[in-house]
């Protein structure tokens, strides 16, 4: 498709073509978000317009601060001050550890935090639930007048409960509070000088003095007081944020457009444009994943129902058309990378020309209708007059889409292909984005004002507990539990042996002391490299935190009288400290876990104790001891449970990972196979080959040399720039861009018959296996030099093949004037598959990309080796 003489259309105002240096203010027109009337001077105050980031966790550190002041006041305030709130404090329902409980569930938003504690409720609930079984059959536990056998029951009891509750798809959450909480019950049991506890069904229980009962009602109360930090002032919910991330990725994504055409449109590329239009690119990608993360969040805050969970369904359906509209842009660049020091010819810019004329005005039309159907407060819900005007877009996006394909001729001049590569790619991809949005809108007004959803439980469900119990290996997902029988064995032995060695004491720790057992479930990890890493930040800020804790409130609370003014001196130390540490948990990723133990070791430590009152340091001591001895047990344990190490994963998969994606181009070039469209599946394994990769780099390497991690994110990110290649494939050559989809029949039948494809896939094979030889430099661990170097074929170029094959592919599209043959139905207004030119440019362009990135994979493994 090359500009056709004719009709010119419409005029195109100045504005239409103009490229704004900034862009449009969002939610200018059409329906705005209704927002409370103290957040932007808020935002204004923690200087959101100078840098975000700061400003969120700023005013997360903030609502967190004031928050433990009011919940510690029954701690911070002298006895008899408030004689309802000591005598509520003193019943055991409200203690020390609900503010611990606050501090450890604190989030960025009401349904990640909603998520988190009702994580830890549930732990509480099986480990109070399971106590009382045992402590219903035998109320005192074991006694020196029971029978042995009586231990033994106890013994096996509690060792069932922690092989089932780690074993199972129990979060990490509910596993950490029901190993921490039972390890005290298990004790109390097991130790005959401990008090057991009543059950319901025994004589002698009472409400007001079951430990059971106080330990879930501070686990409530925390839960709840939890939850209002992010209600008040003003709620801060995952499905807002999500609302503002899909609004920014809305505006960025005709913005994007808008800088590649502008780009394009010179006879030279600018360096500087492209610096930009990438720039612009990572922001989107940002957005994106935390599009998807809130997305799925916001669930907590309407569990499946109502006018949000409408909402949450519509976001979810615009998430996957911003990540088709993310997976065209990197297209259109990996593209335009491969032509970006060539002269751009009179055909290109002629074509670029049409495009500005005929598609910036169009792009200006999707904008109001997004304006119409993103930027709202429920984006589900519709006046009459809204729907009109969301209509009447869209037929006039329809009419111009015409316009535009109409504008865009063929010709019989095969020789351009090469030239027009980059512009088919433009004009396809961005009439995909079109598409995608004005589906969306359509798909919007059909279930507008629908407010009644039934409830999603998705990941909820009972049988999603027993998914991959059986796994015999650890789970390589970071985003879920690590689920395998080797991981469960490390698990289960850690509790163990810093459970017997508190119930012995062994001259370490009091007798009887559930604390090592309780620190070494908080402190386990999937991997045991990354573990020791991430444990030892740990431990700094256990330390960290007792020491400023104690020192504050030795200062302010135990060396003196009591006194009001010292009670506020320390209140404001304390919102002081916990605003300092929540504020580096969420802003210094490097020291998130440090931050969080010394908001809660150092914020319990300021409210324990009164005024006066000498300080007993042994305390403290402990609580250090116990920590570093549930690290030592740790490590102890992964030798000899020894799992597979990160680095290992990381290897294997993304040699897994190579041949799914070879799978799949070869799949594409193969006439008789259907599409199945990858993009998706392709992006989650990068995704977890990526953790992996990061937990590689922590892990201790002993006798082994460093991990390769520049080389791997730099092959990583090349394998990512062939997924893009790939997903563009295989969109445009599905049948109407549908999964499972036989290809378009005018590639099936003729194209992808020739001899010269099938010679191309050769090459594409050829580089592929190569690609997979030098993945295995990352399971080379030593100095020693790299048997694979020897290898002739390291070096091979295939340029000369790839050249052969691309030019004789030419030659026969020129000799059966393959370009000439497309389908005979009527042309399509909103879409360029029956474009035979343009297809056989995108083919060669894609095709010419995936090569491109593999012989970069080839170089940064040469280089960095």
């Amino acid at each position: 498709m090359i500009p056709a003489e004719g009709r010119v259309g419409r005029q195109v105002s100045p504005g239409d073509e103009s490229y704004p240096l900034v862009r449009q203010e969002k939610g200018a027109k059409g329906r705005a978000w209704p927002e409370c009337c103290c957040r932007p001077y808020v935002r204004r105050c923690l200087l959101f317009d100078h840098n975000p980031r700061f400003a969120e966790c700023a005013e997360l550190a903030a609502r967190s601060a004031f928050s433990l002041v009011i919940c510690g006041l029954p701690f911070l305030l002298p006895a008899g001050v408030a004689p309802n709130l000591d005598s509520f404090v003193d019943s055991g329902f409200y203690a020390v550890t609900v503010v611990s409980f606050i501090v450890l569930h604190i989030k960025t938003n009401l349904g990640s935090t909603m998520a988190a504690t009702c994580s830890g409720l549930r732990g509480v609930v099986l480990a109070v639930c399971n106590a009382w079984c045992m402590f219903g059959l035998f109320p005192d536990g074991y006694t020196e007048e029971e029978s042995i056998w009586v231990w033994w029951f106890g013994f096996a009891e509690g060792l069932l409960f922690l092989i089932t509750i780690v074993h199972l798809n129990f979060d990490t959450g509910a596993m950490v509070f029901s190993i921490k909480l039972f390890s005290g019950y298990w004790m109390h049991f097991l130790k005959i000088d401990q008090e057991g506890f009543r059950t319901p069904w025994t004589p002698g229980f009472s409400i007001y003095k079951n430990k059971g009962i106080q330990d879930l009602t501070n686990v409530v109360l925390g839960a709840f007081l939890t939850i209002l930090i992010f209600l008040f002032p003003y709620p801060l919910t995952a499905l807002q944020a999500a609302q503002e991330a899909a609004t920014v990725m809305s505006h960025e994504v005709p913005y994007i457009l808008r800088l590649f055409v502008k780009y394009l449109e010179d006879t030279k590329s600018n360096d500087y444009e492209q610096d930009r239009i990438m720039r612009n690119i990572r922001r989107l990608q940002r957005k994106g994943d935390s599009l998807s993360s809130n997305v799925e969040y916001s669930w907590w805050e309407c569990f499946g129902w109502g006018s949000r969970q409408a909402d949450r369904v519509a976001l979810r359906r615009l998430e996957k058309v911003l990540r088709d509209c993310y997976d065209s842009i990197h297209g259109i660049w990996s593209v335009s990378e491969l032509r970006k020091g060539e002269e751009r010819g009179k055909h290109h810019l002629a074509m670029i020309e049409v495009i500005r004329v005929r598609y910036l005005p169009l792009l200006n039309l999707v904008e109001e209708l997004i304006e119409q159907v993103v930027f709202v407060g429920s984006i589900t819900q519709f006046s009459d007059a809204q729907k009109t005007e969301v209509l009447r877009l869209i037929q006039e996006i329809r009419a111009e889409q015409a316009m535009f394909r109409e504008a865009n001729g063929e010709n019989e001049i095969a020789s351009i292909i090469q030239e027009l590569e980059v512009v088919h790619t433009v004009a396809c991809h961005m009439m995909m984005v079109i598409n995608g949005f004005v589906r969306y809108a359509e798909k919007t007004m059909q279930e507008s004002n629908k407010a009644s959803y039934l409830c999603d439980m998705e990941g909820f469900g009972f049988r999603d507990l027993f998914k991959g119990v059986t796994s015999p290996g650890c789970n390589t997902q970071l985003s879920a539990e690590c689920l395998g029988v080797r991981y469960s064995m490390r698990m289960i032995f850690s509790v163990l042996l810093g459970f017997f060695t508190g119930y012995s004491g062994s001259g370490m720790v009091t007798p009887g002391s559930p604390a090592i057992a309780k620190a070494t479930a908080t402190l386990l990890s999937k991997f045991p490299g990354s573990a020791l890493v991430k444990n030892l930040n740990r431990i700094q800020g256990v330390v960290l935190g007792t020491v400023f804790g104690q020192l504050l409130d030795t200062i302010f609370h135990r060396s003196t009288a009591c006194s009001y003014f010292n009670e506020v001196l320390l209140g404001c130390c304390f919102a002081s400290y916990i605003f300092a540490t929540v504020f580096i948990h969420f802003y210094v990723t490097d020291f998130a876990i440090m931050g969080i133990q010394m908001a809660n070791f150092g914020g319990t430590e300021m409210m324990t104790g009164g005024c006066g009152e000498k300080e007993d340091t042994g305390k403290a001591y402990s609580k250090i001891t116990t920590n570093l001895l549930a690290i030592i047990f740790i490590v102890l344990v992964d030798l000899v449970f020894a799992s597979e190490r990160a680095s290992d994963m990381a290897a294997a998969k993304s040699q897994d990972l190579w041949v799914t994606i070879k799978l799949g181009a070869m799949d594409v070039l193969d006439p008789d196979k259907k599409v199945t469209l990858s993009s998706v599946t392709l992006e989650t394994e990068l995704s977890r080959v990526e953790s992996l990769g990061r937990e590689a780099s922590h892990e201790p390497r002993y006798h082994r040399i460093a991990w390769r991690e520049q080389m791997f994110d730099a092959t990583l990110k090349e394998m990512q720039e062939v997924r893009y290649a790939l997903s563009t494939l295989e969109r445009i050559l599905a049948e109407n861009g549908q999964d499972g989809a036989k290809k378009v029949p005018y590639f099936r039948s003729t194209v992808l018959q020739t001899s010269a494809v099938q010679q191309w896939a050769a090459v594409l094979r050829e580089k592929f296996d190569l690609i997979s030889s030098l993945l295995e430099v990352f399971s080379h661990e030593t100095n020693q030099r790299w048997p694979m170097l020897d290898d002739e074929k390291v070096t091979k170029q295939f340029r000369v093949e790839s050249e052969k094959a691309k030019s004789q592919l030419l030659q026969e599209i020129v000799r059966l004037e393959l370009y000439k043959q497309g389908p005979l139905e009527p042309m399509n207004n909103t879409s360029f598959r029956d474009d035979p030119l343009c297809m056989l440019s995108i083919f060669l362009a894609c095709s010419d990309a995936m090569l491109v990135s593999m012989r970069q994979i080839q170089h940064n493994i040469l280089r960095l080796y």
